[in-house]
């Protein structure tokens, strides 16, 4: 209903009723979730749309969802993999003995500071 460009009326019901559903049900951020396209549809909308009531429907909407984290949201997409789904090769190795002592921590950190941001949120997270 969101994307049916050919009446604006009808995406406005919608965008009116997604906000608020959420809104009185607090169902905040596992919008982007469920539907992984959500937030690219709002934001098209936001960008392409010129009725003044539309983008303001989009924008109470994006409110009442909430801020969600650009790497969660690259998770939910599917266009990254989660960290606790795969291993990563930031992470050293570890035996029952190393976890014991704390020098591996510094090490595990040590090798943190050589990897991307892009890296490094996915692994201590």
């Amino acid at each position: 209903m969101i994307n049916d460009s050919s009446n604006l009326h009808k995406s406005e019901a919608a965008l009116r009723a997604i906000g608020g559903i959420c809104r009185s049900t607090a169902y905040v951020v596992d919008p982007y979730r469920d539907y992984p396209t959500l937030l690219v549809d709002l934001l098209r909308i936001l960008k392409t749309v010129m009725s003044n009531t539309m983008r303001r429907e989009v924008i109470k909407t994006l409110g009442i969802l909430g801020a969600i984290d650009p790497y969660t949201h690259k998770v939910f997409t599917g266009s990254v993999q989660s960290a606790t789904a795969i291993s990563t090769a930031l992470s050293l190795p570890m035996n029952a003995e190393d976890s014991k002592d704390p020098r591996q921590d510094i090490i595990h950190w040590f090798n943190y500071e050589k990897c991307t941001l892009d890296e490094f949120y996915p692994a201590i997270s």
